[in-house]
């Protein structure tokens, strides 16, 4: 049950970074978008 619990708090913790890592590029995205169309 803990190592159960374990794993979950380790996949929770890197789905957090991958969004995070994902917000990250698409604001970039958006960035680059609004200053091409300038």
């Amino acid at each position: 049950m803990r190592m159960d619990y374990s794993n979950l708090k380790t996949s929770m913790k890197s789905s957090l970074t991958t969004n995070l890592c994902e917000q990250k590029a698409m604001s970039k995205k958006a960035i680059t978008y609004r200053d091409t169309k300038k």
